[in-house]
Formats: C-alpha cells, structure tokens, sequence
C-alpha cells in the first residue's frame, strides 16, 4: 500500500498538496475556533 501512495503523491503533486493544506486550514480554523 506504500507503492500506490507514493505513485499517487508523485504523479498529482498537486491532489495531496490541496488535500494537505485544506486539512491545515481546517485545523487552524478549528484551533483558532475554540
């Protein structure tokens, strides 16, 4: 499951990294938010 993973990050860079900064975002509203 590691090898899929990694295909997937490296062939759309772009999918994990909104995935990743929408989680942050997310994370942030929510701290900031108590």
């Amino acid at each position: 499951m590691s090898q899929p993973t990694t295909s997937c990050f490296a062939t759309k860079p772009s999918g994990p990294s909104t995935v990743l900064v929408s989680s942050k975002a997310s994370g942030s509203v929510r701290k900031a938010s108590p």
